[in-house]
């Protein structure tokens, strides 16, 4: 046996790391043709999912348009646009006799105890502080979906622009009673 000489052994060497590349490149190609095929046939499958998915959706949105239709309808026959009365334990219908004593100046006595307000307190407000002051009731009212009640009175002599402002910010929180009777008095008075 002859002796190789160093080119023979290094083009051998080559040739060998040669032959392996090109195995790997082949096994990579042939494994990466075989992901790219899983890869199209999973997304296949997902787009027709999805397109099911939207046709659910389609299916499911109509009948919640028609489930909100009847709910609508039965709503406008049975449920009134205008609360009942609160009815609770220990408070009165009619919660507060208010007068409207002067341009932006309404007078208020509790007649019954309720939140932070107690029966018998004699207040004077103008139309905002009355709103901000009833707050709190009227958040038991809103969570309760019902009225509690002022009773309305004037002196006379307030114009009708600030009687008519005196009772919008009245009715912002309570259902109004009107009343022909004259103010209650106060201990200012």
């Amino acid at each position: 046996m002859r002796q190789r000489t160093s080119g023979e052994v290094i083009s051998a060497t080559l040739m060998e790391v040669f032959v392996i590349l090109c195995f790997l490149v082949i096994s990579l190609l042939r494994n990466t043709e075989a992901d790219k095929i899983r890869e199209e046939v999973e997304l296949k499958r997902l787009t027709v999912a999805s397109e099911k998915a939207q046709e659910a959706a389609k299916v499911l949105s109509g009948q919640l348009d028609a489930a909100a239709r009847e709910r609508d309808s039965w709503k406008a026959k049975y449920i009134s646009d205008y609360p009942s009365d609160c009815k609770m334990s220990g408070v009165p219908r009619v919660l507060i006799d208010a007068c409207i004593v002067a341009k932006d100046q309404i007078s208020v006595r509790m007649l019954g105890t309720l939140a932070s307000h107690h029966i018998g307190e004699v207040g004077v407000y103008s139309s905002e502080s009355f709103r901000r002051s009833f707050t709190d009731i009227w958040d038991i009212s809103y969570a309760r979906a019902c009225r509690f009640t002022a009773v309305v009175r004037h002196n006379g002599g307030v114009e009708t622009d600030d009687y008519v402002a005196g009772n919008q910010a009245i009715s912002s929180r309570f259902r109004i009673e009107w009343v022909a009777e004259r103010c209650f008095r106060t201990s200012s008075e």
